[in-house]
């Protein structure tokens, strides 16, 4: 197994860096810079980890870090980074790249 960070994951990961490196500073924006990337990486060997997200026509999952949601799918032998969402949003924004 893998992990590949799709293009809409990318940005909004960048997104949140950007945010949190003005609002609080770099130390905060690395630590959870670190902290978002890292968590995926359990998925390597348990890619059931996460809750089932109700979204069709695809099974997503997710797990949580923090403040953030991390949305991924397994696809073969590939675990795919979908979003990375701010739990603290409106929780419809989550559907903005399924």
């Amino acid at each position: 197994m893998r992990i590949v960070w799709t293009l809409p994951a990318k940005f909004y990961l960048k997104e949140i860096l950007a945010y949190h490196k003005e609002v609080a500073g770099a130390k905060v924006s690395k630590k959870i810079k670190e902290a978002l990337l890292s968590a995926p990486k359990q998925l390597i060997n348990f890619q059931e980890l996460g809750s089932i997200e109700e979204f069709e026509p695809y099974e997503y999952r997710s797990i949580i870090t923090g403040h953030y949601k991390i949305i991924y799918r397994i696809v073969m032998s590939n675990i795919y980074i979908i979003d990375v969402f701010d739990t603290r949003q409106n929780p419809e924004k989550v559907k903005r790249n399924l």
